[in-house]
């Protein structure tokens, strides 16, 4: 649960310093979606799952990949690109409750909209991005607007996005994995 709680103070951090108030009463809603095989988000239309690359049989490939008489490599596995609502409904529950919890915070700020792209879930005020939501396999990947030298590594396990020389607007990474990093 320290996690999260971690994510939503710094969520706080941000609402603050761009002087947001939270709405009188907020609309939650629930974020859970039923999982779906990679087959059933290929039918959907539009897909939620691109090919990057597509098996394709050619004796030449099964000749190179062939690794003795007996046993083969099977060089025809589809490479499948997931969409952010892909990999969400792949997620486990607990994985969305996070996600749900999250969102439901941020959107409860006036001025605060939310945009579902392929790869992640942006969250602006007017036209300044402050939070990017990215789903991975077992976590979630916060990207805020905060600089991360006002903040103690120790407690927060963040990652400093910033290099030398280059100017970036959502320089501090926190990873969401469990209720602690919430």
């Amino acid at each position: 649960k320290r996690s999260l709680k971690y994510a939503l103070e710094l969520i706080q951090d941000v609402m603050s310093l761009y002087g947001l108030q939270p709405l009188e009463k907020p609309k939650y809603r629930d974020y859970h979606l039923a999982y779906k095989s990679p087959e059933e988000l290929l039918r959907k239309n539009p897909p939620l799952v691109k090919y990057i690359q597509k098996a394709a049989e050619t004796s030449e490939t099964l000749k190179e990949i062939a690794v003795s008489d007996t046993e083969k490599v099977n060089p025809f596995e589809n490479l499948l690109n997931y969409s952010f609502q892909a990999r969400l409904i792949q997620a486990s529950k607990e994985l969305q409750g996070f996600y749900g919890e999250i969102k439901n915070y941020c959107l409860s700020f006036y001025k605060v909209k939310s945009n579902i792209s392929w790869s992640h879930e942006t969250f602006r005020i007017g036209r300044m991005t402050f939070l990017q939501i990215k789903a991975r396999e077992k976590c979630l990947n916060l990207y805020l607007s905060l600089d991360p030298n006002g903040y103690d590594k120790n407690k927060y396990h963040f990652k400093d996005l910033k290099k030398p020389g280059k100017e970036r607007s959502l320089p501090m990474l926190l990873k969401v994995r469990s209720k602690r990093s919430v």
